[in-house]
């Protein structure tokens, strides 16, 4: 049986979508003999300190620990997992997140596909296909559910995000599950590919609905 690796795991620092300590998360690895383990918080890589730490603990057999982030993005683009090859990339991946944050009210983080294609170098890149059907923003309790839309242009912009003067605002926030088109998805795999050779992924999760197999030969 090959080594198994569990990457795209979301800690407690991810709030309302993680709920296990990323402590917890290591030891539980290390026990079940993961080879390795990729932390990969929602815009943040506030889990990746304490699993390192923990992982310090652990007498015998450890798991790798993979660094990282689940870059969530504003402009329709899908999540994409990012992990860094060295210390310069890590800094780049800083850098990246950094922006996103400035660009948003407190606690939010607003990315843009421009602002990774500005710091993607050095980064290991895994782009997400969504399972979620499309949905509306009436049919949840979405970050974007009161959108504001000035008169006479396009651009849409949630209450209380900064002007575009004050921080580079993003031009278009849709739903975070709006669903994206096929074309669009190539579209995106052949820019990354050819900007991040070799270190790009199409990373397709197994939901279990019965229909795993047949996702798996579409996306392939």
């Amino acid at each position: 049986m090959s080594a198994y690796a569990e990457i795209a795991v979301t800690t407690n620092y991810s709030f309302l979508r993680g709920a296990s300590h990323p402590g917890e998360l290591i030891a539980t690895a290390a026990q079940l003999g993961h080879a390795a383990i990729g932390i990969a918080d929602r815009n943040s890589l506030a889990g990746v300190v304490r699993a390192y730490a923990a992982l310090q603990e652990i007498k015998g057999a450890k798991p790798k620990l993979m660094v990282g982030a689940r870059l969530v993005f504003s402009d329709g683009t899908p999540d994409i997992l990012a992990y860094p090859t060295d210390r310069a990339a890590y800094g780049r991946l800083c850098r990246l997140l950094s922006a996103g944050k400035l660009r948003a009210p407190k606690g939010e983080c607003y990315l843009a596909l421009d602002d990774l294609l500005k710091w993607q170098e050095g980064l290991l890149l895994v782009v997400s296909p969504q399972n979620n059907k499309a949905q509306s923003p009436q049919e949840g309790n979405f970050w974007n559910k009161g959108l504001e839309q000035a008169e006479g242009n396009d651009l849409i912009r949630p209450f209380g995000a900064p002007s575009p003067e004050e921080k580079g605002d993003i031009q278009h926030y849709p739903s975070p599950l709006e669903k994206v088109a096929e074309g669009r998805m190539r579209s995106l795999l052949s820019t990354l590919a050819k900007l991040a050779p070799g270190r790009l992924w199409l990373g397709v999760s197994m939901p279990h609905h019965g229909d795993d197999q047949r996702r798996l030969r579409h996306w392939r």
